[in-house]
């Protein structure tokens, strides 16, 4: 669940999960460890929450409230590169449209 509340994270804050992760100071692989699974010791944790300015426990729960839902979207809104996958969002959970973003920026940043 971490990885998937990083790319909500970045996504509020109008970035894609790359580059909030070089803004950082982590390379791609560090990135490709999160979405593999892997989960950041307790300081880089504590980087990553003090970045996005939200605390450890919302990086890590696995619970996403409707606020950040709302967040989302807006953000889908404002990008014309994802409004398509705006347009399909309504009544999709929440986590399927934080790893259509993710999968979505893996794709351009790989072409």
């Amino acid at each position: 669940m971490f990885y998937e509340n990083f790319v909500r994270l970045a996504v509020r804050k109008g970035l894609s999960p790359s580059a909030a992760a070089e803004e950082m100071g982590y390379p791609r692989s560090t990135l490709s460890r999160w979405k593999a699974g892997s989960v950041p010791r307790r300081a880089t944790l504590q980087k990553i929450a003090d970045y996005f300015g939200v605390t450890v426990k919302e990086l890590e729960d696995e619970e996403v409230d409707v606020e950040n839902v709302d967040d989302v979207r807006q953000a889908l809104r404002e990008r014309p590169d994802l409004r398509t996958l705006f347009t399909v969002a309504t009544g999709v959970p929440a986590s399927a449209i934080y790893k259509a973003i993710a999968m979505i920026e893996e794709y351009k940043e790989n072409q």
